[in-house]
């Protein structure tokens, strides 16, 4: 069953601002931003292109 309420803070936990867990996951975020960029850049920069047949500049 869904909780309907947030629970209340621990006294004693360590995070406290929503900064402190982003400053965590920083860098799993650049990293997969990164991965998702340069593998169509390389692709590109290669002269790699993924199209469809059908969709091809010559296919008629």
């Amino acid at each position: 069953m869904l909780k309907h309420e947030i629970p209340e803070k621990q006294p004693d936990h360590p995070i406290e601002k929503p900064s402190q867990v982003f400053s965590f996951y920083r860098p799993l975020l650049y990293s997969s931003v990164i991965a998702v960029i340069s593998g169509p850049a390389i692709s590109a920069f290669l002269g790699k292109c993924y199209a469809s047949p059908g969709l091809r500049a010559g296919a008629v």
